[in-house]
């Protein structure tokens, strides 16, 4: 299964870092880590936003599930925001696991580009966010 792939961005105008990791069609228990290094480095190296691209991730198992709300922890500890950009079936796993209930889920990377950027650089609380999943 290939490598996640990152690319970054500042946000026009604002000088917030935001970076996508292009995430594999399939994660599981085999390759669930070497994902979650790559979201972690990411945070590591000073982002505010980090996009994790699952819009062609096809499968995903609990490991996949539990490394995301770990990476979620680790960006929120880090004063960034995790958004993930799902595919249909990616979408239902969270929805049916509870998991988008604590995430930030939206139907595309450029919606979750374009989301408002958290203030001043920090994370949003899910209480200051609308649902981006509508």
């Amino acid at each position: 299964m290939p490598a996640p792939h990152e690319s970054t961005s500042p946000t026009p105008g604002l000088g917030i870092r935001q970076v996508v990791i292009t995430l594999p069609e399939e994660i599981d228990m085999t390759n669930a880590s070497q994902v979650h290094d790559a979201l972690a480095g990411a945070l590591d190296d000073g982002t505010a936003v980090l996009i994790a691209d699952a819009a062609r991730t096809m499968y995903c198992d609990s490991a996949t599930i539990t490394m995301l709300l770990r990476a979620h922890n680790r960006a929120a500890a880090a004063g960034a925001q995790l958004r993930i950009a799902a595919s249909p079936a990616i979408r239902r796993v969270l929805e049916l696991t509870g998991a988008d209930r604590m995430l930030h889920v939206y139907p595309t990377v450029a919606a979750a580009l374009a989301a408002p950027p958290p203030p001043d650089g920090r994370a949003l609380s899910q209480s200051e966010t609308a649902s981006p999943a509508q």
